[in-house]
Formats: structure tokens, C-alpha cells, sequence
């Protein structure tokens, strides 16, 4: 009996551990959190992203964050559809919050492409955090936020 019962004790002490965590949740430490917006370059690799690079601008350019505090540089692996006209007309909409960044010998892969981004980036020292993603991720408004309280 006694070697049956301590086979059970584990299952006990994790089945426990998974009601207490349902705990953790009602004191949430976030509300003690000060608000902390470093500024921010979104880098974006894009090939052939004529379809939704301009959905993923216009959700950045909406984030619930300080305007002045964002950048996003996309890096357009050599696009051979709409992606550089899109990327120009998002320059002129956003002036100084968007950046094209073109590389002419492209199809190199994608981390070439976000290489060659993260050396142009980290040659302007405005940025404080580097955020790279994908060019069709759309976020919530307050997920910006909500990352950068973490740093």
C-alpha cells in the first residue's frame, strides 16, 4: 500500500500545481508595471508581399504607441511584384516612420535579407528594441505595449 501511494504523489503534487496556477492570474503583477515605451524599429523582410505588406503598415502605423517612437524598415528581398510601389507610397503617407530598404541582388534566402536589415538598423543608434516579424502579421493596437513592458 505504501509503494502505491507514493506513485500517486506526483500525480498529486502536479495536479495541485495546476489548480494554483489558475491563482496567479488574480494577482497580476502587470498593474504595478510602469508604462516604459522605448523606441522601436519593426524590421520586416518582404519577397513578393504585394498582397498584405500594405495591411501590416497601416496596423503598425496604428499601434497604441507613442507616433515618434516607432520605425518600421521594410527590407525587400528583390520583389518582382507591386511590393517596391507599395513600400514608396507608404514612405510618402508616413514620412520618417517607414523605411524601404531595397536589395538588388536578392533571392539570397530570408535571413540574408534580415541581416542585411538588422546591419542597417544597428548603424543608426535612435533604436532601443528591435522587433522582426513577418510581412503579413497584423497585431492588436496594444501589443506593442504590452511587449515593451517586459524590457
Amino acid at each position: 500500500m505504501v509503494l502505491v501511494f507514493s506513485g500517486t504523489i506526483p500525480m498529486l503534487v502536479s495536479c495541485g500545481q495546476f489548480l494554483l496556477v489558475g491563482l496567479h492570474g488574480l494577482r497580476s503583477p502587470y498593474a504595478h508595471c510602469r508604462q516604459f515605451a522605448p523606441r522601436v524599429a519593426f524590421i520586416v523582410p518582404a519577397w513578393n508581399e504585394g498582397a498584405s505588406i500594405q495591411a501590416t503598415i497601416q496596423c503598425l502605423m496604428q499601434l497604441d504607441y507613442p507616433r515618434d517612437r516607432v520605425r518600421v524598415i521594410v527590407v525587400d528581398d528583390a520583389s518582382t511584384d507591386d511590393t517596391p510601389q507599395i513600400l514608396q507610397q507608404a514612405q510618402t503617407e508616413f514620412p520618417g516612420r517607414v523605411f524601404h530598404l531595397r536589395r538588388e541582388n536578392g533571392g539570397q534566402g530570408k535571413a540574408h535579407t534580415l541581416n542585411y536589415g538588422l546591419e542597417k538598423v544597428l548603424q543608426d543608434s535612435w533604436m532601443e528594441a528591435v522587433v522582426i516579424m513577418d510581412a503579413d502579421v497584423l497585431f492588436p493596437p496594444t501589443a506593442l505595449i504590452r511587449m515593451t513592458r517586459h524590457l
